[in-house]
């Protein structure tokens, strides 16, 4: 397939990776399928939008590949290397940033959850306890992850026909000793813990999100719907 970046049809990246289908979309980057050819081996890219780019945007998707790259836990979806860049016009500077991720076939709990109906209760055990497994080892190399929702649990398919939960999408994760006011942007409002909306990121904003997806799990709906209005005066209140 073709992904058009600056007016640049791209089929191959990296001299290595081919381009054969699109996975999903977000605010930031695209998902595609393709194919590893050093590696035979089927991989998600994550290609960066350029219609918005800014150096901002830039350093936070670069981040995300190098929080991760090189962790080996199976319930944190593999990163493979540290985040690319192909350049496609050198005369203008034209770049397109890139990152290898491991290829998941499972699909994300958004997609699984009916609203109004709880999630079977062994099913929900299961997920949570792994969930959390991913969360405790994050935080014990000292990243937050600050977007825990169902859009970023995945499942990976394993031979056996069974499944393991694969936790996805550090591009808003931060160290625990970094400045915090410097990410005081991003995040899900409903995950949001109120700390988190002033920029003061813990471990425990983790903790009110893993909260959240339990609850909605057991019960069908959220506990809560935050307002921007909600949050802000939330955000007031010192606990």
């Amino acid at each position: 397939m073709k992904v058009w970046r600056y007016g640049c049809a791209i089929e191959r990246l990296g001299g290595r990776y081919r381009l054969d289908g699109s996975l999903g979309s977000g605010g930031m980057a695209d998902v595609y399928l393709a194919w590893d050819e050093r590696e035979k081996r089927e991989v998600a890219i994550k290609i960066m939008k350029t219609h918005d780019l800014d150096q901002q945007t830039l350093n936070r998707f670069l981040k995300e590949a190098s929080q991760v790259v090189g962790w080996n836990y199976l319930h944190i979806l593999r990163v493979y290397e540290d985040a690319k860049l192909e350049l496609l016009d050198a005369a203008n500077g034209s770049i397109v940033p890139y990152i290898v991720m491991e290829y998941v076939t499972g699909g994300d709990l958004h997609k699984r959850l009916k609203p109004g109906q709880p999630y079977p209760l062994a099913e929900t055990l299961r997920i949570f306890a792994q969930l959390c497994s991913a969360v405790q080892y994050a935080h014990e190399r000292n990243v937050i992850h600050r977007d825990l929702k169902p859009l970023n649990i995945l499942f990976r398919r394993l031979p056996d026909g069974s499944e393991q939960v694969v936790l996805s999408d550090f591009g808003l994760a931060v160290q625990v000793d970094a400045t915090h006011h410097t990410f005081a942007h991003g995040g899900t409002l409903a995950y949001m813990a109120p700390e988190q909306f002033r920029g003061q990121a813990i471990r425990a904003s983790d903790i009110f999100a893993l909260g959240v997806i339990l609850y909605q799990l057991c019960t069908g709906k959220l506990p809560f719907r935050h307002s921007l209005q909600d949050l802000q005066h939330l955000s007031l209140i010192h606990i």
